[in-house]
């Protein structure tokens, strides 16, 4: 075989402190719209780094830190005469920073860690039967708009307390 696997025998537990500021308020009626504020330090850091070998590991890099900002918002649109109508968004704003061991230059934290995450969805839901409409940003900073109709097709013979769904989604990026 051509691949080499390895593991790191050094590998240590990251240890965090975190630390977390949260707000909420009511909104349109039964909505919620909630602003959280965070601050996390990270001691042996867990992260990709580069062996003296040449390969890239798993490893510990030392300390890190994480600030975000994350606003949520989830609400019925019935007081504002869109009866059945609901909109909900979350959106991510985060820096990541840890000094590269290997440059000593300082950089963000490898892997799924974002500057930023963004989705919105705007969805009417009718008795048994939801459509909807989606926009967000993947990990992979795809934006993507997504379309979905579920409905709850709760067979004649089902168990007692069981759901069906029928759902189908398309998506474009």
């Amino acid at each position: 075989s051509d691949r080499d696997n390895g593991g790191n025998p050094q590998l240590q537990p990251q240890r965090s402190w975190e630390g977390r500021l949260t707000l909420e308020h009511p909104v349109l009626g039964r909505g919620q719209a909630k602003l959280e504020l965070g601050y996390d330090r990270v001691s042996k850091l867990q992260d990709r780094i580069l062996t003296p070998e040449g390969f890239d590991a798993p490893g510990n890099l030392g300390t890190g830190t994480r600030q975000f900002v994350r606003l949520t918002f989830d609400a019925p649109l019935d007081s504002l005469g869109l009866k059945g109508f609901n909109f909900r968004t979350d959106n991510t704003f985060q820096k990541t920073r840890v000094r590269d061991p290997l440059t000593g230059e300082k950089r963000d934290w490898s892997g799924f860690w974002p500057s930023y995450d963004l989705f919105a969805e705007l969805r009417r839901d009718l008795g048994k039967t939801a459509v909807g409409a989606s926009i967000g940003r993947q990990l992979n900073e795809k934006v993507y708009l997504q379309f979905m109709f579920t409905q709850d097709v709760h067979a004649r013979n089902a168990v007692q307390g069981s759901r069906a769904w029928f759902n189908a989604t398309f998506k474009l990026y």
